[in-house]
C-alpha cells in the first residue's frame, strides 16, 4: 500500500512539473504574439528580413511644382533618409496614384529614378482637377514603407 502511495505521488509531481513547463512555454509564445501585433499596428517595417531590428526610414513626399494644375506636368518626389542621412541604395521606389474615392482598377503605378541624394522622382500629368491620392512604396535596407496622402489638382 505504501508503494502505491509513492507511485501516485510521483505521478502527481510529474504532471504538476509538466503543467508548469507548459505554462512557461505559452508565456514566451504569447510575448512574441504581442510583438507581432504591435508591428501590425505600427505598419510596415520594424524588423528586417532576418528578424533583427531594422532601420527606421523617413520618407517625405513632395510635388514640384507645389501647386498641381490639371493638364500640366508634375514631378512626384520621395526624399528618403535614415538618421538624417540620404538613402541612395533603395532597392525599389515607386508611386501609385488614383483619383480619391475610386477603386483599385483606376490606380496607376509610376517607376522612379534617383535624381538627387536620397531623392527619387517620377513625372506624371493629372488630366482632371480634384483630389488625387498619391502613395509611395519604398523598399530599402530590408524595410518596406508605404503611405498615401491627398494632393489637390487645381483646374
Amino acid at each position: 500500500m505504501a508503494r502505491s502511495l509513492w507511485i501516485r505521488l510521483g505521478f502527481l509531481f510529474l504532471v504538476a512539473g509538466l503543467l508548469i513547463l507548459t505554462a512557461c512555454g505559452q508565456s514566451e509564445e504569447s510575448g512574441g504574439d504581442q510583438d507581432s501585433s504591435r508591428q501590425k499596428k505600427e505598419g510596415h517595417g520594424g524588423h528586417g528580413q532576418d528578424g533583427e531590428m531594422a532601420v527606421k526610414l523617413r520618407v517625405e513626399l513632395k510635388t514640384d511644382p507645389e501647386k498641381v494644375k490639371a493638364g500640366s506636368a508634375v514631378t512626384l518626389q520621395a526624399r528618403i533618409t535614415e538618421q538624417g542621412e540620404p538613402v541612395n541604395d533603395a532597392d525599389r521606389v515607386s508611386f501609385e496614384v488614383w483619383p480619391a474615392g475610386e477603386d483599385k482598377a483606376t490606380h496607376k503605378k509610376l517607376k522612379t529614378k534617383r535624381t538627387a541624394p536620397g531623392v527619387y522622382s517620377a513625372e506624371t500629368t493629372f488630366d482632371k482637377s480634384g483630389k488625387v491620392k498619391v502613395m509611395y512604396h519604398v523598399t530599402a535596407r530590408g524595410v518596406h514603407e508605404m503611405k498615401s496622402q491627398s494632393v489637390t489638382v487645381q483646374p
